[in-house]
């Protein structure tokens, strides 16, 4: 993922103890992903639950290709919309709907 047409490319965040991994989406890929996973747990000892991580593919994506790579997650379920750390996942270029949300969240917390 880039930042911008010219910014540096991301493939992975931290934040706490919560992770996103950003690759293409192809099988092998994802096989990749699991092995990486795998090896992750072997080395420090920690595990990674499965059934809370998820994955989340653009719309434009074949719901068959999605099938195929799911299959080589596993446990990990597929998510169409949703929120991280609060936020929502997917965010569209109009300020009204990136601040938007944090706008209401505030007022909300206010209120109570």
């Amino acid at each position: 993922m880039t930042i911008s047409r010219r910014g540096p490319s991301i493939s992975h965040l931290f934040f706490a103890d919560d992770s996103l991994i950003f690759c293409k989406a192809e099988p092998s890929q994802a096989k990749e992903l699991m092995y990486l996973l795998k090896r992750y747990e072997e080395g420090s000892g920690q595990i990674i639950i499965l059934e809370k991580s998820s994955v989340f593919f653009s719309k434009n994506m074949s719901s068959v290709k999605q099938d195929d790579i799911c299959k080589e997650l596993g446990k990990i379920q597929k998510v169409s919309q949703g929120k991280y750390l609060g936020l929502p996942m997917v965010v569209t270029r109009t300020k009204e709907q990136v601040f938007g949300f944090v706008k209401d969240n505030c007022q909300k917390r206010i209120n109570s």
